[in-house]
């Protein structure tokens, strides 16, 4: 199975100065290291296996970074479809391109900073700082209200 993955990943994993043929190895070692170390392998997460053994398999560990990265999901299956229901039910005038830009923004030109600044100034919204001392006059005026009422039914009773 590993060697599916080298040989798959091999030029990727090459160009950032990975050596191929040591990852069977470290991948033997890592084994052997984990089941003799961790008798609770269910415990262990990726960062606590890089800390510890990324310095004695580094072109193994470098191949399970490229591992995670795959999606694991059809999002962008879904995504397709949708963008075909948009198109044919919603908005049949929007060109291709245009569904395509909106599907699947640029990432290469994306600026997180300025994202974040237009999601935050959507959500910024006139805050109540005197909430707490409007309520508690608005109590008090019940309570007034309510003392009042009774001392004119007491007052009437007599």
């Amino acid at each position: 199975m590993h060697m599916c993955l080298i040989k798959h990943f091999g030029p990727l994993l090459a160009s950032s100065g990975a050596q191929l043929d040591l990852i069977p190895d470290q991948w033997t070692f890592l084994k052997s290291s984990l089941y003799q170390q961790h008798p609770n392998m269910d415990q262990l997460t990726w960062p606590e296996i890089n800390q510890r053994l990324g310095g004695q398999c580094p072109d193994f560990l470098q191949l399970v970074h490229v591992l995670l990265c795959i999606p694991a999901s059809t999002a962008d299956c879904e995504r397709f479809n949708l963008m075909k229901q948009v198109k044919s039910d919603w908005r049949s005038g929007l060109r291709p391109d245009t569904l395509s830009d909106m599907s699947s923004p640029d990432i290469e030109h994306f600026d997180l900073d300025t994202a974040i600044h237009l999601w935050h100034q959507a959500s910024v919204r006139e805050r109540r700082t005197d909430f707490m001392e409007r309520e508690a006059k608005k109590r008090k005026t019940q309570l007034e209200d309510e003392k009042k009422s009774k001392e004119e039914v007491d007052d009437s009773e007599e």
